[in-house]
């Protein structure tokens, strides 16, 4: 009964959020009997929001530290644990992104792309507040969010303020998705460069230097060999060629915390949230007690697609322990058919032994970094 009245709360969307209760929004079905467990209040607009320090805690390496700061003075001067009450670092922040960031805290999982976007005018709001907090995945999880944001209907204004949060934020992929859809317009904005180059002074008045740069290097991209740009040679169907290609690759990161909680059984599958690469929806499969037998660490890569496609897939397991020297697993796939729900990897992909080396930092702090590259090399609707 409580898994199913967890599995309704995932699905509820953001238009839930009522701001004469909004601790509704972020504890869902379950808020009456978590608040009477909550151990912190962040205050935000005079407005109190109960909380637990361990889910926050888990999420953000800011807030890891406050915390640990309160309830160590605490147990200094009283030698009692009372409930923390936390102004900072939230004075001046908006009472819905606070709330939508605990959405993000509590249930990640109900927090799809299509639910953020129908918040998109937060997104942003909900991004700075996340790298005020150092809270990397939930930034993650908004930068896929605005990634999806991103089509041939989106503002050209929203592009270029995306664009250049992307880049104060350091999410790479995020900005290069926006950088391809603004250069790809100018590209088909003329039948000439010197139309493209006049768009794009356009544009300049705009954006920084920096965006323009990159703009300009991306209307390039498809001059020639390295070394030697032929920039008024290139036609603005050579830019888009060049950009399309620059679409189809992709890559994500799943970071799985206390790793030892997940089955160990035999033929006992984890599954990592989604993500967006290539433009293609993947996660991971893995099984860490092995898929068809015991001793071994299997991983698959599963897509959810429309129709089907064509691609190649490199999956990583990171060494974390050494700042040099390091001994990643990497394993790359040929040329893979997908479907919906297909997936594809290693049953063998390494033995569970090594997988728990202490030599190696493939489980530092029991925690597993797996990372993959995907490029999509034929799509068929």
């Amino acid at each position: 009964m409580a898994q199913q009245k967890r599995h309704r709360a995932a699905e509820l969307t953001c238009s839930s959020y009522d701001a004469e209760q909004p601790a509704a929004f972020y504890l869902l079905d379950d808020r009456e009997g978590l608040e009477a467990l909550s151990d912190a209040t962040l205050v935000v607009q005079d407005v109190e929001l109960p909380v637990h320090s361990q889910v926050l805690c888990v999420q953000s390496k800011v807030l890891l530290d406050m915390f640990g700061a309160v309830t160590g003075s605490q147990a200094a001067a009283s030698g009692s644990k009372e409930k923390v009450v936390m102004k900072e670092p939230f004075s001046g922040c908006d009472l819905f992104e606070v709330a939508l960031f605990l959405r993000c805290a509590y249930c990640p999982t109900s927090l799809t792309p299509d639910n953020l976007i129908a918040v998109r005018n937060s997104l942003l709001g909900l991004l700075r507040l996340a790298d005020k907090l150092d809270a990397s995945r939930i930034m993650q999880a908004v930068a896929q969010s605005l990634g999806e944001c991103v089509n041939a209907a989106t503002p050209q204004a929203e592009l270029v303020v995306w664009a250049e949060a992307a880049e104060q934020y350091c999410l790479p992929e995020l900005r290069m998705r926006c950088l391809i859809e603004m250069a790809r317009r100018l590209a088909h904005g003329g039948d000439s460069l010197a139309a493209t180059f006049s768009a794009t002074a356009e544009l300049a008045k705009g954006c920084d230097s920096s965006t323009l740069s990159m703009l300009l290097g991306l209307l390039a991209a498809g001059c020639g060999p390295t070394g030697a740009p032929r920039v008024a040679l290139v036609s603005p169907a050579a830019a888009v060629k060049a950009l399309d290609s620059l679409a189809n690759h992709g890559s994500f990161e799943w970071v799985v915390e206390r790793y030892s909680l997940l089955p160990a059984g035999v033929g006992e599958p984890s599954y990592s949230p989604y993500f967006r690469a290539a433009g293609v929806d993947w996660r991971f499969k893995v099984y860490p007690g092995g898929q068809e037998s015991a001793g071994r660490f299997s991983v698959f890569l599963v897509a959810s697609t429309q129709g089907n496609f064509t691609a190649t897939c490199i999956v990583t397991v990171v060494d974390q322990g050494r700042a040099t020297g390091k001994a990643d697993v990497q394993i790359q796939t040929t040329a893979k058919v997908f479907t919906d729900g297909t997936s594809w990897g290693w049953a063998k992909f390494m033995l569970a032994e090594q997988l728990h080396d202490q030599f190696y930092g493939y489980l530092k702090g029991d925690r597993l970094v797996l990372r993959a590259s995907v490029e999509v090399t034929a799509r068929n609707p």
